[in-house]
């Protein structure tokens, strides 16, 4: 935790040093809120287990629902990396940018939950 402390007020002072000095700051403003989202995404990614592990089991087997689980879950890995890739490209906002990844996800979410609770 103490790294994890270090890691996050090192990257905020380069953010405002940067910044004093009129540096861009795009990349670690992303990597900084990229970290704070982390604990949020795992939330996110265990909500998301729920339509799978809760789903009726006549319309899908066992081994589909992990298969799909897994697709999913590397999907949110691959989104994460592109979207860091297209922030540095585009430069959109770094908080919409690390939280684009959980949104998403948590949409997928509810559409599980709708379709599965049906």
């Amino acid at each position: 935790s103490d790294v994890y402390k270090r890691q996050v007020l090192g990257l905020w002072k380069n953010i405002i040093y940067r910044y004093e000095n009129g540096l861009e700051s795009n990349h670690y403003q992303f990597v900084l809120w990229q970290g704070l989202f982390v604990p949020i995404s795992v939330i996110v990614m265990m909500l998301l287990a729920i339509p799978f592990i809760f789903g009726s089991a006549r319309h899908m087997s066992l081994g589909l629902k992990m298969m799909l689980g897994i697709f999913v879950g590397f999907a949110f890995f691959i989104m994460n990396q592109f979207v860091g890739s297209l922030n540095s490209l585009i430069q959109i906002s770094p908080l919409l940018a690390a939280a684009l990844p959980s949104i998403l996800c948590l949409l997928l979410f509810a559409y599980g939950v709708k379709r599965f609770a049906a």
